[in-house]
């Protein structure tokens, strides 16, 4: 038995993270009410933003929002918008996506996160055009657009991926780490999407009201994602 708990550790050692255990019953279920009760929290948001844009009714808050992030507006924040709002675009998460999944694809024991992050952002990707077709909200005409846009407003497309590959890149690198290292990976993210998602009001080619809808259903998707990656794949020991 001792043969075998040095064997364990080695490997352990070799692979650079902490010993792995799979989840218990009870930890699971633990798991499942909290995430219950924000994926019921995420799809009535969803659901009463995506009845009013259906009705072609405009959101209160839409107008005044824009209208406030308008008054801040100057050559210089225009610019960091730009660039925050290009962090998000199609070509730098794609590369960014496919580069890790290649990478984890080719380590001992990191398949199944390269396919969570992978099939997770196509898929989140596909739901986002999907909505925006079925909707085919026109983008906002309040101020003249300060970047490039084309395509539906309902969603937002780069608001939707930031939440997606930013929860996940969280998760999937974060559930390795523990104390401060771990809580700054989430902020980080957190902040990351925040900002982008704030971009797309800034420039002018979002309404709030689709940015709040990309993060519910963005996090709707972390949540199926990450509930399988964690019901499935051993956790560290803690």
């Amino acid at each position: 038995m001792n043969g075998g708990l040095n064997v364990d550790m080695e490997r352990t050692s070799k692979i650079g993270r902490p010993p792995l255990t799979a989840p218990t019953p009870q930890a699971r279920v633990l798991t499942w009410l909290p995430a219950l009760a924000l994926a019921a929290s995420l799809s009535y948001t969803l659901g009463e933003l995506a009845a009013d844009v259906w009705a072609g009714d405009g959101l209160a808050f839409d107008r005044s929002v824009m209208e406030a992030a308008h008054t801040m507006a100057s050559p210089w924040l225009t610019a960091v918008m730009r660039l925050v709002t290009a962090s998000a675009s199609g070509l730098v998460t794609s590369g960014l996506a496919l580069g890790l999944g290649l990478r984890w694809w080719r380590q001992v024991g990191r398949r199944a996160e390269a396919i969570t992050l992978l099939v997770t952002l196509a898929g989140s990707e596909g739901l986002g055009q999907g909505l925006k077709l079925l909707f085919a909200r026109p983008r906002p005409q309040l101020f003249p657009w300060l970047t490039a846009a084309r395509g539906w407003s309902f969603p937002s497309g780069h608001t939707l991926t930031a939440t997606v590959l930013g929860g996940l890149l969280a998760w999937l690198m974060g559930w390795r780490l523990s104390g401060w290292r771990q809580v700054a990976l989430w902020v980080g993210a957190g902040l990351w999407v925040v900002l982008v998602g704030l971009s797309r009001v800034y420039l002018g080619v979002h309404y709030p009201s689709d940015v709040l809808a990309s993060l519910a259903v963005g996090g709707l998707c972390l949540l199926v994602a990450l509930y399988v990656h964690r019901a499935t794949v051993p956790q560290p020991v803690t």
